[in-house]
C-alpha cells in the first residue's frame, strides 16, 4: 500500500507548502503544523482520529503535534505505535519517499537528541 501525502514532520523549511493527498482536507493537519498553528492542528487531528487512529501518517503528525507541545513522552509513545501500524510510504515535502517506520525512527532520534541537549 502506498499512501501519497506529505508528512509535516520533516517539512520544516520547505519552500512551498504541500497538501494532503488521499486524505480529506485537514485530516493530517499538515498545513496547520507547517504554519505552527498547534491549536488548529490539534482540532483537525482530533476530528480525524476515529478514522485514522492506526494510520502511520496520521500517527506521525499526531506525534509531531505532541512533541511541539512539549509532551515528549507522549510523542515518543506515538512514534513507537507507528512501528505497529500498517507500513506505508509517504512523500515528504522535499519530494523524498520514505516509509512511515523510517520517519518514526528519525522522529524518535530527534526527540532523544532534544532531550539530551536540554539537560
Amino acid at each position: 500500500m502506498h499512501a501519497l501525502l506529505f508528512a509535516a514532520l520533516l517539512a520544516a523549511g520547505s519552500a512551498e507548502p504541500a497538501s494532503e493527498i488521499d486524505y480529506s482536507s485537514g485530516a493530517l493537519a499538515y498545513e496547520a503544523l507547517v504554519r505552527g498553528d498547534l491549536t488548529l492542528a490539534e482540532q483537525q487531528l482530533a476530528g480525524s482520529q476515529a478514522a485514522n487512529r492506526t494510520d502511520g501518517a496520521w500517527l506521525l503528525n499526531y506525534g509531531q503535534l505532541l512533541a511541539r507541545q512539549g509532551r515528549v513522552n507522549e510523542a515518543r509513545e506515538v512514534f513507537r505505535r507507528v512501528a505497529r501500524a500498517p507500513a506505508s510510504e509517504i512523500v515528504l515535502a522535499s519530494g523524498e519517499v520514505m516509509t512511515t517506520r523510517e520517519v518514526s525512527r528519525i522522529a524518535s532520534r530527534r526527540l532523544t537528541q532534544q532531550s539530551l541537549s536540554a539537560r
